[in-house]
């Protein structure tokens, strides 16, 4: 039901961690990914360190996705923030996006504090939104409209 995203990594869908779900768990962190994730829950207001460091297992320095970049972080303390009312998030629930390029590279998604019918949904889920991963895709791209396309920056919405 209502509560914030675990850690998901929006692998293809063929590809053997991803087990052909809509939001597989990532079940480590790996390489720049913590920092991102802790940078992007700081902008959001959330101090995330305890729990990612453990969650379900400690983050690792290797990248194990050779098709994929790791996030960069090397001028993440530069990236702007761009603060946008709650009401403006493409959907209920999106607290924060940081985009490269209008990409989303990490997200942050809390219903704890939203009801079933605040999140258009008759029953609980377990991602706490009803919604596919095209879905969720398109709501991110729409968020993309606050951020330059040329650079790097995040969006905030609520506080």
């Amino acid at each position: 039901g209502a509560r914030i995203f675990t850690p998901v990594r929006l692998l293809p869908f063929d590809h053997p961690e991803a087990e052909h779900h809509q939001f597989p768990n990532a079940l480590q962190i790996y390489g720049t990914e913590l920092n991102v994730l802790l940078w992007l829950g700081h902008k959001a207001g959330y101090e995330l360190w305890a729990t990612i460091t453990r969650y379900p297992q400690e983050p690792s320095p290797n990248w194990p996705y050779a098709g994929f970049s790791p996030p960069d972080t090397a001028h993440l303390d530069q990236t702007p923030c761009v603060n946008r009312p709650a009401a403006d998030a493409p959907f209920r629930g999106l607290r924060a996006v940081l985009f490269v390029n209008r990409q989303p590279v990490c997200f942050m998604v809390d219903t704890r504090n939203l009801t079933l019918a605040e999140r258009g949904m008759a029953k609980p889920t377990t991602m706490g939104l009803d919604m596919t991963r095209a879905e969720f895709l398109q709501g991110l791209a729409r968020a993309a409209m606050y951020v330059d396309p040329r650079s790097s920056a995040a969006v905030i919405f609520g506080q």
